[in-house]
């Protein structure tokens, strides 16, 4: 256990992975290891859960040390957080003051407290860093070609922005993939357009996570906190794979599509690498217009919606409900996408045959 440095301000679970690293072993075999604590453990490795007594006593006996050594790394952790918010009490304080913790917690991303060494600490897990210079450097520098205008008077707020990627490639390391394979993504494209008919939102997601495994790609559905008009984003994760995130704040079937297959469409046709953040206030620039059009072509190409735009013309509401079912039928896709796509191009009004989406949150 020498051969670690703990000087760092680091949460412990860093040296666990370290160490699983070091013996070539998977996350998935520590879980194991941990089944009667399984949600102590993936707290833990988040960085959200600590070591007492009885994690102690079973991280001696899978990983090695004895079980002061794993009490005095978390006593350590503790007391560095402690003298660290001490050197600078106002930077700290000025950078927590940014975070609506009440809201974070709320949503159980990390533990309540009232205590700034333990708020930050678990924001230090959060985000992966061990000081402030690493977050200007690291989660706090957002992509240069993030899709929204950072318009203040909306009320866009980076810092939950951040929150809201880190949380999501926390949840995304318990997925195993295969490496990143671009052919095969793109051979799994039917086999992901196929899901647009089925209602059950369940079986939509894990079925979606499961094909988008064998090409390397992780998905994440998380709820976004407030002040972030986050749509979906596609990120790197720490090994090299795509992770694609979409939020609930869209509750209906045609708008959770075209956000799936937009990120899906950046994964495939753009350097996935750089990092894609597509917001409610924004769609602006070249390569969002490039998966928009990808999108749109997955669900109602552009011949058949312009079609039915014309067979709409002048026809009572029963009638354009009945063309609407049948460019769907000819789509292969719900009719409630057929409006999604109706409504983008305002060729009705939003407010127009909602009925006919179908509700997956």
């Amino acid at each position: 256990m020498s051969n670690l440095d703990t000087d760092w301000v680091v949460h412990p679970s860093e040296t666990v992975l370290d160490l699983l690293d070091q013996r070539e072993e998977s996350i998935d075999s520590f879980l194991g290891a941990n089944i009667e604590q399984i949600e102590w453990a993936k707290a833990f490795l988040m960085g959200i859960e600590s070591i007492n007594e009885s994690a102690a006593s079973r991280l001696s006996e899978y990983l090695g040390g004895s079980e002061s050594f794993w009490i005095k790394l978390q006593e350590d952790y503790s007391n560095k957080l402690e003298s660290l918010i001490e050197s600078d009490v106002k930077s700290y304080r000025q950078w927590l003051s940014q975070f609506n913790y009440n809201e974070i917690s709320k949503k159980s991303w990390l533990p309540k407290s009232r205590k700034n060494s333990e708020k930050l600490g678990y924001l230090f897990s959060l985000f992966e860093i061990s000081d402030l210079g690493e977050w200007d450097e690291g989660p706090g520098k957002l992509p240069e070609h993030v899709a929204f205008r950072r318009n203040k008077e909306a009320g866009h707020d980076n810092h939950a922005l951040s929150a809201w990627i880190a949380i999501s490639k926390k949840s995304a390391m318990f997925q195993n993939v295969n490496v990143y394979d671009h052919s095969r993504a793109l051979e799994l494209v039917p086999s992901l357009r196929e899901l647009v008919l089925e209602k059950d939102t369940h079986l939509v997601l894990s079925s979606l996570k499961k094909f988008l495994a064998c090409a390397g790609i992780r998905f994440v559905l998380q709820d976004a906190p407030a002040g972030c008009y986050v749509s979906g984003a596609v990120v790197s994760c720490d090994d090299a794979r795509p992770l694609i995130i979409l939020t609930t704040r869209y509750k209906t079937d045609d708008q959770f599509w075209f956000s799936f297959f937009h990120e899906l469409g950046h994964v495939l046709l753009h350097d996935w690498r750089e990092g894609f953040i597509d917001s409610d206030l924004s769609n602006d620039g070249a390569l969002e217009a490039e998966a928009n059009s990808y999108a749109q072509h997955l669900l109602v190409p552009m011949d058949q919606l312009h079609k039915l735009i014309e067979n709409l013309r002048n026809k009572s509401a029963i009638q354009k409900v009945r063309l609407i079912m049948k460019t769907a039928r000819s789509c292969g896709v719900t009719p409630g996408v057929v409006v999604g796509q109706l409504q983008h191009h305002k060729s009705i009004p939003f407010s127009h045959f909602n009925k006919l989406k179908n509700k997956m949150f």
